[in-house]
């Protein structure tokens, strides 16, 4: 990396041009706008690189503060989602009304954690791992591992020593890590009863405590943390507080050694693991420059949020593994913190219809699938109903999404149709309506254990199109 010594020289030379003239003239005129649009770059490409960090830290203080009116559980503790996704669920956005959630912040800062997982049944299940960079480094269940019982361990970049027999080791490139768990669930009894099961005799605990009896830790209530969502919160920092906050996060999670070519100019920041970041060492024009970069990002971000659309439907591939591109790795962060691997689940986003315009609860629409158009997966396949703020809405049915997973009636011809409407499309369509809500509405289409086909863009969700009659 870039000698320290000399960066800060070219700092202080900036602001005392005139400081050093007596003992050394540069060779060649400096070039001070060309070099303020490369610390202004240099720190655009900074906040890109550690805004996943830092949303997943900031994600992580509010989902661990162990608030009376929430469920939330301190780090090290299993929590689980047990509520079936209805018209009454509004604990976070775009709720799943086919599989429910486990979640456990694990800090590997210590020992390492020790996870004991059930049989699942004959039901599709997945547990991923992601380190504090948004990279899934662990994933097993009935695509991987079948439906039988699991013994994992996670261990930190540093730790050395034995683990007990039985147990699978992942090794963490960091010391936080969130684990997700996701069990298919057939309905509210369902879920209600076999899951919960399943769920209630997971067990999560210290490596220490490995054959003893052991007390989840309570945590403590932090009174001071902000309530609002995290992404809020991230968006509103200063650019000082963005990058101390990175610095500091960097220490425990450490930045992957592929990565040491952004690290090096970083440096010319003061943005590095335990550095102190300080603006003030910039010109005036260079500063006020770098404190917009929160809202170019926000911008940015925000003009990608259609990006790979096909007929309405958009598409996001190759999540939860970005290797060297940070760009796609800060906008997974940006619009869903984590994201699991594509071989897990892959999700189709959609706002409008085929022709570009925006669901309309008061239209009728269609999605058709030709006989050999039906998504091809190893588990099952939905398309669920949200309102605009992304939220179920109460029906008649409580229907909150249809799949392969229900009792779907195909044409004669093999094709299949889903009836997207506010009112009943009467009794021989029924099996197959999606209620949809008052105004503007979204949906989400989930393929489950999607086969090689659809993962290789063989597939495509067929466009909704409006019904004229």
């Amino acid at each position: 990396m870039k000698n320290i010594f000399i960066f800060f020289a070219f700092c202080a030379a900036a602001f005392f041009p005139g400081c050093g003239n007596d003992i050394m003239q540069p060779s060649e005129p400096r070039d001070i706008a060309k070099e303020r649009a490369y610390l202004v770059q240099t720190a655009k490409d900074a906040y890109v690189y550690g805004f996943p960090l830092v949303m997943m830290d900031v994600t992580k203080r509010q989902m661990t503060n162990p608030l009376p009116e929430t469920e939330n559980v301190p780090p090290n503790r299993l929590s689980h989602s047990r509520l079936f996704g209805d018209d009454k669920f509004k604990d976070f956005i775009r709720p799943d009304a086919d599989m429910f959630y486990s979640f456990a912040w694990l800090d590997l800062s210590k020992e390492p954690m020790l996870f004991e997982i059930p049989d699942t049944g004959d039901r599709y299940a997945f547990f991923t791992a992601l380190n504090a960079w948004g990279d899934v480094f662990a994933s097993d269940g009935k695509r991987t591992a079948g439906t039988m019982a699991l013994k994992i361990a996670f261990t930190g970049p540093g730790w050395e020593g034995e683990l007990p027999g039985g147990f699978s080791e992942y090794r963490s490139a960091t010391n936080l890590v969130w684990w997700i768990g996701r069990i298919q669930v057939n309905g509210k009894r369902d879920g209600e009863t076999a899951v919960r099961k399943i769920q209630d005799e997971m067990k999560l605990y210290p490596l220490s405590a490995y054959g003893n009896k052991y007390a989840a830790p309570k945590g403590r209530v932090d009174e001071t943390l902000p309530v609002k969502a995290p992404l809020e919160q991230v968006m509103s920092m200063s650019i000082s507080d963005f990058f101390g906050i990175m610095n500091r996060l960097m220490v425990n999670n450490p930045p992957y050694e592929e990565d040491a070519q952004i690290m090096d100019k970083m440096l010319d920041l003061g943005v590095a693991p335990g550095m102190r970041f300080d603006a003030s060492i910039f010109d005036f024009d260079t500063q006020e420059a770098i404190k917009e970069i929160p809202k170019w990002f926000g911008e940015y971000m925000e003009s990608l949020r259609n990006e790979g659309m096909d007929e309405g439907w958009v598409y996001r591939y190759g999540l939860g593994n970005y290797g060297s591109d940070h760009i796609l790795r800060a906008k997974t962060a940006y619009f869903g913190v984590g994201a699991n691997l594509d071989a897990d689940a892959v999700y189709m986003y959609s706002r409008a219809d085929g022709d570009g315009e925006t669901y309309d609860g008061g239209k009728k629409y269609i999605l058709h699938f030709e006989k050999d158009g039906i998504p091809s997966v190893g588990a099952f396949w939905s398309v669920s109903m949200y309102n605009a703020d992304g939220f179920f809405v109460k029906n008649p049915l409580n229907r909150f999404s249809v799949g392969s997973k229900d009792d779907i009636k195909f044409n004669k011809d093999g094709s299949l149709d889903i009836y997207i409407q506010k009112d009943n499309p009467g009794k021989d369509r029924q099996s197959n309506w999606l209620p949809s809500p008052n105004g503007e509405f979204k949906m989400v289409f989930g393929c489950y254990w999607p086969k090689e086909t659809l993962l290789e863009g063989g597939w495509k969700v067929p466009a909704v199109k409006r019904q004229l009659k």
